[in-house]
């Protein structure tokens, strides 16, 4: 189908405006259109914003692909009213106006029929096309491709159309232009073009009936009644006539006469179908059954669930459950269908209990058997259970409902479970080799007690090692067996060794039990009284003499014991002790007597101090020219070895030996940098004092410490003294007595 454009040109050379749409006329090729600037009839046909007059558009995008503004939205003042007579099939196109004129042209357009008026003033009628001018240029209409000048805004789609049809275009004269010769342009002359006539059709309805039902079937020709007749393919003449066919048939009609216009009707003839609709089972969801004088909540439909509802009433019109057994109820169709009757049959149950097997006692924690969803009823009944799956891990009597499927008609049902706990027993404690054999229970410590016989039926304490005894429970009880196991310790004394088995006292000595047993505790006796724990054990004795020692080990309450008597033999140190004489010597020629007083030793070591040494318990000896203090020592020990020392001194009585240098050399070469007087006994370290002085008896240096050297140096910082002669004063301590003595001389410092 071409795209085309279309001016609305009245029959007449020019048409002049009919603001009423009931004396809309007819347009009949392009003409010029004298539009009113001032004039909105006698009827106001349309609102704003309604269904007839919308203020959205109805139609596609426009040639730019954006949608124009809505219809009318003003309500159409200084309305034109024109009715468009489609003579051939194409694509219906026109213009209001021309390029570069003013004003603002709206427009609206319905499909027309005899009765578009009334449908418009109801609000009733929805437009195909409507134009609210986006530029008031004087220029608008419909076309597929926008005419050079027009605004996109001004222009609607074209219409596709086919022959026979009408439409009625309301025209606004919003701005109240003054135009005589408001030129309407069809696009006649372009292929695929729709045309337009002046004669409007001839048209009849297409009415549908029933099987055995009439049809009233009416031509209409616009233009003066009595100007125009009827002729019908049945023979008959009246505008109207009556039809009754068993099948769909059709029918033809011709006008005959003068038209509207006061021109011969010719080639108007239409065709009339009447079509004869099969009839229809009406059909319904079906009511469920329900049970014997419940409540009924369903209620049968007043429509059924075809396509195409069917309403109807019912007879009887409400369902009742008093009567057990099938109940029909009829529909019957109203008029308005081609229907036939229908029923529905209602089923009423009667009520029951349901019947459900017991379940046996179960054990705690056993596997359940699956409740089941069927009753033992001659008719059984579905259902479920609440609880829906029997819980064994709780012991006790639980109920369990059975309740039938809803609709069935059955009321529940109730049994109890009875979860019984596995036997229980108090647990025989582990036993030791030999122990007495306790006796297996027969009866469980449950309430009430489950009975039953073991398997063995004896423990045998006599044998170590670990043993399980099954319990039987008798029938009729849970039949779970229960094991106890017991655990015979066996009878294994300890065995141990140490590292020592003499000594002095006191002796640390380290036990080690032989081959100890993983788990066990081990504690250690000295003569009955614990002196600690653990496979070995390090302990010092304080003892002397024969000591027992002992070993526990305990092994799951078990306790075994080992003692050996007399293990450990122990001495006491001796202790030593001498005296001599005569208690002070010389340093000439002397002999000394030692007189041992030790206790508890037998056998003896001197050691005089001067290299020499003697075994004998009593003993003397010579000191030649000793210059010093002599330290002598006696050791005396036991069988076993153990001793003790005493040491005694023997004080020598000598004059002080000394050499004092008069001459030293402080010139920090290598040699000769220190001076100092050197003593060799006879005096007391203790008591000893060495002064130096200047020619003027200045102290310029002083030690206690007879061994220090002065290095010619004097006050804090250390200055070396001038070459000279030094005094010196020596003051020390006799070892004969007390007596202090003073020796004095000089140094002479050389550099």
């Amino acid at each position: 189908m071409f795209p085309i454009l279309f001016l609305l040109l009245f029959c007449s050379f020019s048409s002049y405006a009919q603001p009423d749409c009931v004396d809309a006329i007819n347009i009949c090729e392009d003409q010029p259109l004298v539009i009113t600037p001032n004039g909105a009839g006698s009827v106001i046909e349309l609102t704003t914003g309604s269904f007839s007059n919308p203020s959205t558009n109805p139609g596609p995008v426009n040639s730019v692909g954006t949608l124009n503004a809505g219809c009318l939205l003003s309500a159409g003042p200084n309305p034109t009213w024109m009715i468009i007579n489609i003579a051939a099939s194409g694509s219906l196109e026109f213009t209001f106006g021309a390029d570069a004129s003013t004003g603002c042209l709206d427009w609206i357009m319905w499909p027309y029929s005899p009765t578009a008026c009334n449908e418009i003033i109801a609000n009733t009628l929805a437009p195909i096309r409507c134009n609210w001018n986006g530029a008031c240029e004087g220029f608008t209409g419909m076309a597929t491709v926008l005419p050079a000048g027009a605004s996109p805004t001004n222009f609607e789609a074209a219409l596709p159309v086919i022959a026979g049809q009408q439409f009625i275009i309301c025209l606004s004269n919003y701005s109240s232009v003054t135009n005589p010769n408001l030129q309407l342009n069809f696009f006649q002359t372009t292929p695929g073009i729709s045309d337009i006539s002046c004669t409007p059709p001839l048209t009849v309805n297409n009415p549908s009936i029933c099987p055995g039902e009439s049809a009233t079937l009416t031509a209409n020709f616009p233009g003066n009644p009595s100007t125009v007749s009827y002729s019908w393919s049945t023979g008959e003449t009246t505008q109207s006539i009556i039809v009754s066919p068993l099948t769909t048939s059709t029918y033809t009609v011709t006008a005959n006469g003068v038209d509207i216009n006061g021109s011969p009707i010719s080639n108007s003839a239409a065709i009339s179908t009447v079509t004869v609709n099969a009839p229809i089972n009406p059909t319904f969801s079906q009511i469920l059954p329900f049970c014997n004088n419940s409540v009924v909540t369903d209620v049968l439909p007043t429509n059924s669930t075809n396509l195409q509802p069917i309403s109807g009433t019912w007879n009887p019109p409400t369902v009742s459950s008093a009567s057990v057994g099938s109940q029909v109820y009829t529909f019957t169709p109203t008029n308005l269908y081609c229907a036939y009757p229908a029923t529905m049959t209602v089923v009423t149950i009667p009520n029951g209990t349901a019947s459900v097997n017991p379940i046996n006692t179960l054990c705690i924690n056993s596997i359940a058997p699956i409740l089941p969803t069927t009753s033992t009823n001659t008719i059984p009944y579905q259902g479920t259970w609440n609880p829906p799956i029997i819980s064994t891990s709780t012991a006790g009597i639980f109920p369990y409902t059975f309740t039938p499927t809803p609709g069935l008609c059955g009321a529940s049902s109730t049994i109890n479970i009875t979860i019984q706990e596995v036997a229980t027993f108090n647990q025989i404690p582990q036993l030791c080799q030999d122990d007495p054999n306790p006796i297996l229970p027969t009866i469980s410590t449950n309430n009430p007690g489950i009975i039953g016989i073991w398997s063995p039926p004896i423990i045998d304490s006599s044998i170590p090692g670990v043993f399980t005894h099954t319990f039987l429970p008798n029938s009729g009880q849970c039949q779970t067996t229960v094991d106890m196991t017991i655990v015979i310790v066996p009878a294994v004394p300890p065995s141990f060794i140490a590292d020592k088995l003499t000594g002095c006292n006191p002796l640390p000595i380290d036990f080690s039990a032989i081959n100890p047993i993983p788990g066990a505790n081990y504690t250690w006796f000295l003569n009955n009284t614990e002196i600690g724990t653990g496979a070995n054990l390090v302990y010092t004795i304080n003892a002397s003499g024969f000591q027992d020692i002992s070993l526990e080990y305990e092994l799951s309450s078990c306790i075994e014991t080992t003692t050996y008597s007399d293990y450990i033999f122990m001495e006491n140190d001796p202790i030593a002790s001498f005296t001599f004489n005569p208690a002070v010597i010389s340093s000439e020629i002397e002999e000394i007597n030692f007189v041992n007083s030790s206790i508890g030793a037998v056998s003896y070591l001197w050691d005089f101090g001067d290299n020499s040494s003697s075994t004998d318990q009593n003993t003397s000896h010579t000191y030649t020219g000793a210059a010093d203090n002599i330290l002598v020592s006696l050791t005396a020990s036991t069988p076993l070895g153990c001793f003790d020392i005493y040491e005694m001194t023997i004080v020598v009585l000598s004059e002080a030996i000394f050499y004092i240098p008069n001459t030293f050399t402080p010139d920090e070469d290598e040699h000769n940098q220190l001076w100092r007087p050197i003593f060799t006994s006879g005096f007391d370290i203790y008591s000893f004092n060495l002064e130096i002085y200047n020619r003027w008896g200045e102290t310029i240096w002083e030690t206690n410490n007879a061994s220090a050297g002065w290095d010619g140096t004097y006050g804090k910082d250390g200055l070396k003294v001038p070459s000279g002669i030094y005094n010196w004063t020596i003051r020390y301590g006799s070892k004969i007595n007390d007596d202090t003595k003073q020796v004095n001389g000089f140094v002479n410092v050389l550099y």
